[in-house]
């Protein structure tokens, strides 16, 4: 299983956000979470994605323990959020979000080329989208070359 997240909980001081949740991801797998405002499905993404601590239950990743480990740890084996709207990369232009993607790399990744306009103007919503991808294939996150 590439994410496992089993017993979830997660609380905002009393208030408890999610309660008891299970969900399980295999590899190359879609999956769509629904639900009402106010049910979690942020909180849940933001707790797996290593930016809110959980109060109980686990999160395997790739088979490895990532509940409560901070996002940059997270982020460096493969698992990174992307929010809606994708507002922390409008103002980057292209070219400055691949520098981004290449950041604290110690050695060259082999990725898969990809087709990008370069362009001097900040980023379109879908020029976002594509730089998200060139990031995890410039970072050697897992799996970069199966996109």
């Amino acid at each position: 299983m590439m994410l496992k997240v089993q017993g979830l909980h997660v609380s905002y001081g009393k208030i408890a956000a999610v309660k008891d949740v299970s969900i399980e991801v295999a590899e190359g797998e879609i999956v769509a979470l629904i639900g009402p405002n106010g049910a979690g499905k942020t909180t849940l993404l933001k707790t797996t994605a290593g930016l809110l601590p959980c109060s109980g239950g686990s999160i395997l990743f790739d088979g490895r323990p990532i509940a409560n480990r901070p996002a940059t740890e997270v982020m460096r084996q493969g698992l990174a959020l992307v929010l809606e709207g994708r507002s922390t990369l409008k103002h980057m232009t292209v070219h400055e979000n691949l520098v981004l993607g290449g950041y604290g790399l110690t050695r060259a990744i082999p990725c898969t080329p990809i087709s990008v306009r370069l362009a001097p103007s900040p980023c379109s919503s879908s020029e976002a989208t594509g730089m998200l991808i060139c990031r995890l294939r410039l970072s050697g996150r897992h799996g970069c070359n199966k996109l």
